[in-house]
């Protein structure tokens, strides 16, 4: 019963409701064995037995009933046709969802360039710009549509970042040029590392390196966010959070690629595997702004932050700050960020 309507709830909310009872069953049975486990020789004897008196079809048990009643649920549900909820205005221009009324394309093309705004400042910050630098000024730019790729490449570990032309030319290795950067420059130096009162030599300071990391998560929401909303038909959490740019030995055969200047990403639908036997491979294409987003994740974030977590754990830097060329960045060279 829905009792802030006083009517019967509809179909499609049957079998969860069930379903939660049910888990809540099986739950209270494991923990219910774990309690006895001193009674029996073995524990798995005892648990098989509360399983055989409580959670087996056909036996008189709370359980039984309501796995029987979730069966008559989903036929029910299966068999009986929803409320629409979804309406779209006579000129195609606007959606109502349940309560939410009128949302215009307009209004979603306005979150949409808000958010590729504000990820485009956070990734000035992670590519720690100082307010007097531009980030024409750190040479990074490159033409997305000059991107080469090779989908039939199955080596671990490749992606595009490692085709010989890129590595050649526009994309150029940058694993290090994150450290790099903190290194030559002095009011990085200041933020980052902070000097041994015993022997004087530089450690990194771990709040200024987690709250980069804290940047880093912020911008992959983002960046995640955005993925889902302008890539075409929206992926389900299993398909966008399984995404890989590289090869692996576990997740096999890479499903971000570059394609004529745009970035894509590749996905295998699994629904209605039982009845067709075969997967339905699915490819969205992502807007150059998006693309370019993750392109420079991948190519400088990516690798430096690995690298900037090993070395942070291990509490000492790559090398002395003052050991290597200082270079003023943004003429900021004695700010102190």
């Amino acid at each position: 019963m829905d009792l802030a309507k006083e009517t019967l709830k509809e179909a499609y909310h049957f079998t969860p409701i069930l379903s939660g009872f049910i888990k809540i069953a099986q739950m209270l049975e494991k923990a219910g064995s774990a309690v006895q486990a001193g009674v029996a020789a073995h524990p798995a004897d005892l648990l098989d037995e509360m399983r055989a008196r409580f959670l087996i079809h056909g036996t008189r048990s709370p359980f039984s009933w309501a796995s029987q009643l979730r069966m008559y649920g989903r036929k029910v549900r299966d068999s009986t046709t929803c409320l629409g909820y979804i309406s779209w205005s006579e000129n195609n221009q606007a959606v109502s969802y349940k309560a939410i009324h009128s949302l215009s394309m307009e209004v979603f093309r306005d979150l949409i360039a808000k958010q590729v705004a504000e990820a485009q400042e956070q990734l000035e910050g992670l590519l720690l710009l100082h307010p007097q630098e531009k980030r024409d000024d750190l040479e990074l730019e490159f033409r997305i549509y000059r991107i080469i790729d090779d989908a039939s490449e199955n080596r671990k570990g490749w992606s595009f970042l490692q085709h010989p032309q890129n590595l050649d030319g526009i994309l150029p290795n940058r694993d290090n040029w994150l450290l790099d950067r903190i290194l030559e420059c002095q009011w990085l130096q200041e933020e980052f590392f902070h000097e041994s009162c015993h022997n004087k030599k530089p450690h990194w300071n771990q709040k200024a390196v987690q709250a980069y990391l804290l940047q880093v998560d912020s911008f992959l929401e983002r960046l995640l966010l955005l993925v889902h909303l302008t890539g075409c038909q929206p992926a389900r959490g299993t398909e966008i959070l399984s995404l890989r740019h590289m090869n692996t030995v576990n997740g096999h055969h890479r499903n971000v690629f570059v394609e004529n200047g745009m970035v894509s990403t590749v996905t295998t639908y699994h629904k209605g595997y039982n009845a067709t036997g075969s997967t339905k491979i699915i490819h969205r294409y992502l807007p150059k702004e998006v693309g370019e987003l993750l392109v420079y994740y991948v190519w400088i974030i990516r690798p430096g932050v690995a690298k900037l977590r090993l070395l942070a754990q291990l509490g000492q830097g790559p090398a002395h700050p003052s050991s290597g060329p200082r270079r003023t960045c943004g003429n900021a060279g004695t700010a102190s960020g």
